[in-house]
């Protein structure tokens, strides 16, 4: 696992936000798939790029946790039961 920046949080989520033309001139919005993981990878690193945060040669893998922690944060509040009170 490649140790990351402490922006990187950010950078993802400015970087799901954006879209991506492809091969075909289609403009597609970023997503945390992985089965199309590099627009997402690509603009993670043009937030760092141009904030001129230092970091190294990562993948997907390598930013999935920070991933699953985003996508756990937008998740909404599962209701908890609230006990049953005593019988009157």
């Amino acid at each position: 696992m490649v140790a990351m920046p402490v922006e990187t949080k950010d950078a993802i989520i400015w970087a799901e936000q954006q879209t991506y033309t492809d091969r075909g001139g289609n403009v597609n919005e970023i997503t945390f798939d992985p089965s199309d993981a590099q627009p997402l990878v690509d603009k993670t690193c043009v937030y760092l790029d141009e904030r001129k945060i230092k970091y190294g040669t990562f993948s997907y893998d390598d930013i999935r946790p920070i991933i699953d922690e985003i996508i756990a944060e937008q998740q909404p509040e599962q209701p908890t039961e609230e006990p049953e009170g005593p019988a009157e």
